[in-house]
């Protein structure tokens, strides 16, 4: 299981990071997979923190998103919860930490498909429309299930 955060900045642009050591070597929300007895939403606060130095200060699910068998590498089902983040002040922006990552950025969700996977950009656009109606997204590879 996952548990990740939907950060974005004072423009609407969502936080992506590309950690040091990642299954895909791509970008992604920030947040972790759990650790033993971990909640997904204490792997996104230990995540975050350890990535990029934020704290998620309270835990509001946007989207749930369940992910059969991965055809490409063979992986075992897994499951991302996808949190609020709240909105990066503009001056905050370069403070943060990178001894995590090898990069971050801030991306216009029309620029989404340049850094990630289809079923990433999926799930990052339902957890960002989730956002705005107070309701949580249930999804099947980034997609609403049926």
């Amino acid at each position: 299981m996952n548990g990740v955060a939907l950060f974005l900045n004072e423009s609407g642009k969502v936080l992506l990071v590309k950690p040091h050591e990642t299954c895909d070597d791509g970008w992604t929300l920030p947040g972790g997979g759990t650790h033993a007895s971990e909640t997904p939403h204490e792997a996104a606060r230990r995540g975050i923190r350890e990535q990029t130095g934020l704290t998620l200060s309270r835990i509001e699910l946007l989207a749930v998103d369940s992910t059969p068998t991965n055809r490409r590498q063979d992986a075992v089902e897994g499951i991302t919860f996808v949190f609020r983040g709240w909105t990066i002040p503009r001056a905050a922006e370069s403070a943060l930490q990178e001894a995590e990552l090898d990069a971050y950025g801030f991306v216009p969700l029309a620029r989404l498909s340049n850094y990630v996977r289809p079923c990433q950009e999926r799930r990052i656009r339902a957890a960002t429309a989730a956002a705005g109606t107070g309701r949580t997204a249930y999804l099947v590879w980034g997609q609403p299930a049926a």
